[in-house]
């Protein structure tokens, strides 16, 4: 048995590392800026990390004040391409848009938002009187 699994995972290991390998992430120069609709999806991803870190009191003053002016600055970009291209989120990305959305995510990126993935408060709950609901779309914890 324990033979069978090294062998297995001896075949399937290389196929990992090279999907991983050749897989890669998006990033700014492969394409994640081509159209309006591809850049707000990637400018709204970090500005949900941003708000939720803000949530939990995780920046500073000055790192709200430097997102808020870049993101403001990135949002009257956009809506002036997204107007520009009469309302169609197909059309590319222009050059003003990409820099602006770069800078958020710039900003964003820099800070450190690492931290406990509940806030502390739910961290020291005890679950264990808790039961779990489940729906077709969503599951519920009911204390």
């Amino acid at each position: 048995m324990k033979v069978e699994q090294s062998v297995l995972l001896l075949l399937i290991l290389p196929e990992i590392l090279l999907a991983l390998i050749s897989g890669g992430c998006a990033s700014t120069e492969s394409g994640a800026y081509r159209t309006l609709k591809k850049t707000r999806i990637n400018v709204s991803w970090a500005m949900t990390r941003y708000r939720n870190a803000a949530a939990f009191g995780k920046l500073s003053l000055g790192d709200r004040e430097r997102v808020n002016q870049a993101y403001a600055a990135y949002e009257s970009a956009f809506n002036r391409a997204l107007q520009a291209a009469g309302g169609n989120q197909d059309a590319p990305t222009p050059d003003d848009v990409k820099a602006r959305a770069d800078e958020v995510i710039r900003l964003i990126t820099s800070m450190k938002l690492a931290g406990p993935a509940i806030p502390t408060r739910m961290a020291r709950f005890n679950f264990s009187r808790s039961k779990e609901v489940r729906t077709t779309n969503q599951t519920f914890i009911i204390l």
